[in-house]
């Protein structure tokens, strides 16, 4: 989509006044002079379609490595300010911030398989948690799953009758998803 929009300036001209698009004035207004200039976006294009090519291929690489695609896709928009590539402001961002939002997702979803398998152990075992999560393989998990932030083990913690069982998230050891089962 970003590709046909860089071939049809009319079509990201349309988008400038789009009222959730956050921006300033004074740089909205210079894209769209950009846009209005009749000039084709073939820089644009070009610089556009390297900078994909260079996300796609960081984002093939496993969790938490991965998480470095959304700093290159922030380098990757200031490169293209600095070569006053300014339409780009409209379409890079985006790019550059979708392994964090795929980590948290992964991450929710290795907590619930992982709650699922605690689960599973409590009732086979007198309805009591394990110790580690290492308890569950291979009985209820092939292997216990790493954060995907960090690499590290799930953090897994035996309180009273429950649990808590966390990621440390994106944003340096903010803890963003807590599961506790009581009896």
């Amino acid at each position: 989509m970003s590709l046909a929009a860089l071939a049809d300036s009319r079509q990201l001209l349309r988008g400038m006044d789009a009222p959730d698009l956050r921006m300033a004035a004074s740089r909205r207004n210079q894209i769209k002079a950009r846009l209005r200039s009749g000039e084709k976006l073939i820089p644009e294009r070009d610089f556009y379609e390297a900078s994909f090519s260079k996300l796609a291929e960081a984002r093939q690489a496993p969790f938490p490595i991965r998480l470095k695609a959304d700093d290159l896709g922030h380098r990757l928009l200031a490169e293209a300010e600095e070569k006053g590539l300014v339409v780009l402001e409209l379409l890079l961002p985006s790019l550059g911030r979708r392994t964090a939002l795929e980590g948290e997702c992964l991450a929710r979803l290795r907590l619930g398989s992982v709650a699922v398998a605690l689960e599973q152990f409590r009732a086979g075992h007198g309805r009591q948690y394990p110790a580690t999560l290492s308890d569950l393989v291979p009985e209820y998990m092939s292997a216990t799953p790493p954060d995907p932030f960090d690499g590290q083990p799930l953090r897994y913690q035996k309180e009273g009758g429950g649990y808590t069982l966390s990621s440390t998230g994106g944003n340096g050891g903010i803890v963003f998803a807590v599961i506790t089962s009581t009896q």
